[in-house]
């Protein structure tokens, strides 16, 4: 770079030439003014007299053309300095930190697929043991998944109903039974209107609240309902899954997709009859239960309860009698597995055979007292007199 140069660069800001006198010492003061004037002779720098004093300073254009040498200059240097360094390693990429990730609590998933979250607790089957004697609760598994009706025959005693309530347990799912017999008509069933509040209101029956909330319903000895009964279900257990309420504005009332329908029937019982064809056809499932054979379950009597062979034995065979007069319509309900399993397990506990029979027996198979003494005389003809 040149004097000249150098002055021109001192000059990018205003100085007087005491300070350029100051800033080249090594050169004269005659060249330094010599430089001066000629620059300011070319238009390079402008000259500013204020007061008695007299400065330099270079004009605006050449400044701007300066700085942007100088930054120019700056870059090529900063450039020239990277090729002399050491190539840099490539950087190793940063690891993600690793979050925890905050505990959810998962909904517990049914194993039919179903959610049944809003299910009201009091109407979920819970505590109910069933013993199965082929492959039920597969096909019930099945048929509630399939959104099949299923139609449960068997004599009293054989866990028709226990069988729902397992399944119904074991989905988390809210059943409720409606019994078939005399007393159910349309209105019971279906709903009516009342008075509240001043004011005329429907309110629905059993069957539409169940359809509307999701509810699964047993029928309780279907068998035994009225035709009018039979033909107002006709729609609902068909693809149709509906029914129209013509007492209510013909409302048409639709199956909750998570709603399923049981019933269960006994053939040859007082006040039965039997079911047509057509309507039979609208369950996909007909199954049939009968009683566990003997040898069963005095197997089961024993691996549950831990009571000796000789009492199991005979209590099958109290159990197996019970069943012959429930057959003939002589009492109302039998001994079932279920109900051999709590006597025996009483028995077990330090109770005799009669005093467990008490209060596990006899009170479930009838409150007549006639049909009481037909059972605790089968009781007496195995196990002898009460001690």
């Amino acid at each position: 770079m040149t004097f000249k140069e150098d002055v021109l660069k001192a000059l990018n800001t205003q100085k007087t030439l005491k300070e350029l006198y100051s800033l080249f010492p090594e050169h004269s003061r005659p060249s330094i003014r010599g430089v001066v004037y000629k620059l300011a002779n070319a238009g390079k720098v402008t000259r500013i007299k204020k007061g008695g004093e007299v400065s330099y300073v270079q004009s605006v254009k050449d400044i701007d053309e300066e700085r942007s040498q100088d930054k120019t200059h700056a870059k090529e240097e900063e450039e020239r300095k990277k090729d002399t360094r050491k190539t840099p390693q490539p950087l190793k990429p940063l690891k993600p930190k690793r979050l925890k990730k905050k505990s959810i609590k998962k909904k517990p998933v049914s194993p039919f697929g179903m959610d049944f979250s809003y299910a009201p607790e009091e109407l979920v089957p819970k505590g109910v043991e069933y013993f199965p004697q082929s492959n039920e609760t597969k096909v019930l598994t099945y048929a509630v998944k399939e959104s099949k009706n299923v139609l449960l025959e068997g004599p009293t005693g054989t866990g028709k109903s226990t069988l729902v309530e397992f399944i119904a347990q074991e989905a988390g799912a809210p059943l409720i039974t409606i019994s078939c017999d005399v007393e159910l008509d349309k209105i019971e069933l279906l709903g009516k209107y009342e008075l509240k509040d001043n004011m005329t209101k429907w309110i629905d029956g059993p069957i539409l609240k169940a359809m509307r909330d999701g509810y699964w319903v047993v029928f309780d000895e279907i068998n035994m309902a009225k035709p009018d009964i039979l033909s107002v279900l006709h729609s609902l257990l068909d693809h149709r899954r509906q029914i129209i309420v013509k007492e209510h504005k013909n409302d048409v009332v639709k199956a909750h997709p998570n709603f399923r329908v049981f019933a269960t029937m006994n053939y040859n019982y007082e006040g039965t009859s039997e079911l047509n064809q057509a309507f039979k056809d609208r369950f996909g499932v007909v199954l049939h239960l009968s009683y566990m054979p003997p040898k069963q379950e005095i197997k089961l009597l024993i691996q549950k309860t831990g009571i000796d062979n000789s009492k199991a034995l005979h209590m099958v065979k109290v159990a197996e009698d019970t069943r012959d007069l429930a057959r003939k319509g002589e009492i109302p309900e039998a001994i079932s597995t279920r109900t051999l399993v709590e006597w025996a397990s009483a028995v077990v506990t330090n109770f005799t055979i009669h005093e467990a029979a008490e209060f596990t027996v006899l009170d479930k198979v009838s409150n007549e007292p006639a049909e009481r003494e037909d059972v605790y005389n089968i009781i007496k003809n195995y196990f002898g007199e009460k001690v």
